[in-house]
């Protein structure tokens, strides 16, 4: 994904040296669960080069893989180059195949842009409320996790 947003692209390369976990810190993502899977994926923090790369794991529902984003300078903007790696097997395959279509339609092309509207200068100014217009459904899934 290449943004053509010049120096919006510099201040994320920028904001990516702050970025608070370094190399074995956790984390989780909550989302709708299905079947036995509870819709918890525990992660853990790989490699951050800022400002270039992170990379971490992603565990849950049985399937164990690398998520990795890099950033590179781009003439006008940012590119961003997202890879998920690691699946084994016919499970492993169809899940790719579930995942990549959520990464396209959903992440790189609704939420990633929703959340970069809140980028300007100084930084990341997300809501108050912490909730990104168009991510809504992330707070939805936490509460009913309470």
């Amino acid at each position: 994904m290449a943004r053509d947003n010049g120096s919006e692209g510099d201040r994320l390369l920028a904001d990516a040296e702050r970025f608070p976990a370094g190399r074995g810190h956790t984390f989780h993502f909550r989302t709708t669960p299905r079947g036995a899977w509870d819709g918890t994926v525990a992660c853990k923090v790989l490699e951050v080069t800022p400002p270039r790369k992170l990379a971490y794991s992603w565990a849950g529902g049985g399937i164990n893989t690398v998520v990795t984003f890099c950033l590179a300078p781009e003439a006008g903007g940012t590119k961003l180059t997202l890879e998920h790696t690691g699946f084994k097997g016919f499970r492993g395959f169809m899940a790719s195949k579930m995942m990549g279509g959520g990464w396209k339609s959903r992440i790189l092309a609704k939420r990633l842009p929703a959340v970069l509207d809140f980028v300007d200068d100084a930084g990341f100014h997300p809501p108050a409320d912490g909730v990104i217009p168009g991510c809504e459904s992330e707070k939805a899934v936490q509460e009913t996790k309470r």
